[in-house]
């Protein structure tokens, strides 16, 4: 197995004896938007391998074990993704029958840690078209089920603050009062202009909001 991609810090300290399974199945809301996500970001991976091919040993393939890791600031955790089975099912036309990540506790990332240069903006629009499609697709049913936003759950209302951020050049804009608090954070107005989105926020976060975000919905 070798570690291929890395979104986040390579020094951070994470505990790998404690692995949890995160996944998404076909049934699942955000699961058609993560599986896109996700081969958008490999795709770039495999991509920048291509451009800095060693020409004496030619392209190195993706083994069925290599894998991508993905830093999670906010929930204090690191997903260690294999791209095979989603990649292999999506460049043949199909959509994978599962999403699995290995999630591990980790110590908290240093803000600003991860120097992710010209590939930021790319980062932030594919996490874009990820949480606006999918809180987008689920407005009306939460505002038959909840009514009005106030009335949505916590993890929706933070998920609209940072779709909203992700609109704003990366930056909180709280313009209705609200405070909003998802993991171990919390973001007001006092916090409008900062800029979050590629700081606090990073894929592994992404990935575990839409997760949470889906099983709120399946509350009764």
């Amino acid at each position: 197995m070798s570690q291929r991609m890395i979104i986040g810090n390579t020094e951070r300290e994470v505990d790998y004896t404690k692995p949890e399974l995160l996944q998404f199945l076909p049934n699942d809301r955000p699961f058609v938007h993560v599986a896109t996500y996700l081969t958008a970001l490999h795709g770039f991976a495999a991509l920048a391998e291509v451009y800095q091919i060693d020409t004496d040993k030619g392209i190195f393939p993706w083994a069925q074990d290599d894998v991508c890791l993905f830093d999670s600031p906010i929930a204090l955790k690191r997903l260690v993704w294999s791209p095979h089975g989603v990649v292999n099912a999506m460049v043949r036309n199909a959509w994978p029958y599962k999403i699995d990540f290995t999630s591990y506790p980790a110590k908290p990332l240093q803000r600003g840690a991860s120097q992710l240069g010209v590939l930021g903006p790319f980062i932030s629009g594919i996490g874009q078209a990820l949480l606006t499609n999918y809180y987008e697709g689920q407005r009306d049913y939460l505002k038959q089920k909840y009514g009005p936003q106030k009335s949505w759950p916590s993890v929706w209302q933070f998920a609209r603050v940072i779709r909203n951020a992700m609109s704003h050049g990366g930056a909180i804009d709280i313009r209705d009062g609200v405070t909003v608090e998802w993991r171990s954070v919390t973001y007001a107005p006092s916090d409008n202009g900062k800029v979050i989105i590629n700081h606090d926020i990073l894929p592994g976060d992404l990935l575990i909001l839409a997760k949470d975000m889906e099983a709120a919905l399946c509350l009764p």
